[in-house]
């Protein structure tokens, strides 16, 4: 069986290992639930993304193809509704913009930068909350969340730019993947001692 874009696979399935060790890591921190339940969307949506890539030649041509792709966007969607619920606390919102979120891509438009823009939102108010946070009383928690948004968001401002260390063997799909790894770490940090942070 031959296996597409290696590069681009290998770094997916190291996010999604990666987020399953911190969601094992995270069961005992306080506010366990919403941390476990983000590393673990991250983690699906990395192991469906790097299947998709590596394993259906022709994309969303196929049945198969667009269930495994419109399941890694409800994993990516579900990272963003996690973030959601930690700026604003309320699951009946969360879910409400999970679903719809699915929905809109299964029938709608299934592109990534769909994907983008849904997380691009509460990461970017993640961001500021954690600045201000973090200006009116200086504290790790805050810190890490700013370093761990402001990667997310230079990872994907490099994806969607496509830059990346070489087309061929190292693409822009390949770095994101790193630069999230790191970012994902430093989300670890900041959830450890989990208080919601409200917008």
């Amino acid at each position: 069986m031959t296996v597409l874009d290696l590069d681009v696979v290998l770094t997916d399935y190291l996010v999604g290992t990666e987020c399953l060790c911190f969601a094992v890591l995270s069961k005992n921190n306080k506010g366990a639930l919403f941390s476990f339940l983000f590393f673990l969307s991250v983690a699906i949506s990395a192991f469906l993304g790097g299947t998709y890539h590596g394993f259906f030649p022709l994309k969303t041509s196929t049945a198969s193809g667009f269930l495994i792709w419109i399941c890694t966007l409800a994993g990516i969607g579900g990272t963003a509704v996690c973030l959601w619920h930690f700026l604003t606390g309320s699951i009946k919102i969360s879910l409400v913009l999970w679903l719809a979120f699915i929905f809109y891509v299964s029938f709608i438009d299934h592109r990534f930068w769909v994907a983008v823009i849904f997380y691009l939102l509460p990461l970017t108010l993640f961001i500021f909350t954690n600045a201000k946070s973090y200006w009116k009383h200086p504290n790790t928690q805050a810190r890490w969340g700013v370093i761990a948004g402001l990667t997310t968001l230079v990872a994907s401002i490099f994806q969607q730019r496509k830059i990346g260390i070489d087309p061929h063997y190292f693409d822009h799909n390949a770095l994101y993947h790193l630069l999230e790894m790191a970012a994902l770490l430093c989300f670890y940090f900041c959830f450890k001692p989990v208080t919601a942070l409200r917008i």
